[in-house]
């Protein structure tokens, strides 16, 4: 957990240096050009975790819709299906390379299975447990895990778990032993509760709270906190259906809170409000 919210404070520093950047875009261009390259590089030559540069990337977009000039709808919808070709294609070529295989890049594109495919896997194979009724004594701790996670486990009478461990160690031991399948999926939270009618409240309410924090955006836009915080939410929110539909309730906790205060008490960023 601490090198989960240590990597995830890393990007919160990454993101910060970004728009200081985007601020000054005239001046800076040419930093955010070389920022950007770099980490996209270091991916290439010492393969690792995708996700982080994805959100560069994707932030780096805001901010110049934020601070620039707004981007036409064909170049945002080429850049989108691009962006998402290259985040698959990489994640193939990841897992390929190190294991020393001859791999046809096109056809393994394009019939590879992919994250995407895991996490309705997930909920398609929970949802025949519970048809089964092999689902009938969950540890009801896991209904409240997200919000569980706020609290030391000292603290709590019942011993705190994810739906993700869980998952693993009930149905694949040797995926957890191994290190792998820690995503778990909104839809698989839905199929292991009411179906349908929870997933459509699940998404009304993320949605709901998605919009609340617009909305509290576009009160004050030239705020340097809140364009931070709500950059940060637009390139995570994909955690609320790749993980669990609060788990970003834990990042704003043990991440954003704490980074704010090591900002602002070490005065780097003077009286930016």
């Amino acid at each position: 957990q601490v090198s989960n919210h240590l990597s995830g404070i890393l990007v919160m520093a990454n993101l910060m240096v970004l728009l200081l950047l985007f601020t000054d875009y005239r001046r800076y261009r040419g930093w955010i050009a070389v920022l950007l390259a770099y980490h996209v590089i270091d991916i290439l030559v010492t393969p690792s975790a995708r996700a982080s540069v994805a959100q560069y990337i994707v932030a780096a977009w805001i901010l110049y819709q934020r601070f620039v000039k707004p981007v036409r709808l064909p170049a945002f919808l080429f850049a989108v299906g691009f962006g998402l070709f290259a985040f698959l294609a990489y994640g193939i070529l990841r897992e390929a390379i190190p294991r020393g295989e001859d791999i046809q890049v096109t056809a393994e594109i394009l019939s590879s299975s992919n994250e995407f495919d895991s996490i309705f896997a997930n909920a398609l194979e929970l949802n025949r447990h519970r048809e089964n009724g092999l689902l009938n004594d969950l540890p009801t701790a896991l209904y409240f895990s997200d919000f569980f996670a706020l609290i030391p486990q000292q603290l709590l009478p019942l011993q705190k778990s994810t739906w993700s461990i869980w998952f693993l160690e009930t149905f694949h031991p040797e995926t957890l032993a191994a290190g792998g399948g820690f995503s778990f999926g909104t839809l698989a939270e839905s199929a292991v509760g009411f179906g349908l009618p929870e997933l459509a409240v699940r998404g009304f309410v993320i949605g709901l709270i998605f919009a609340f924090v617009h909305r509290w955006y576009c009160r004050k836009t030239e705020s340097f906190w809140r364009t931070f915080v709500y950059v940060w939410l637009c390139v995570s929110c994909y955690q609320s259906f790749r993980a669990t539909s609060f788990v970003l309730l834990t990042s704003l906790v043990f991440q954003i809170v704490p980074f704010y205060f090591v900002v602002r008490g070490l005065g780097l960023l003077g009286n930016t409000r």
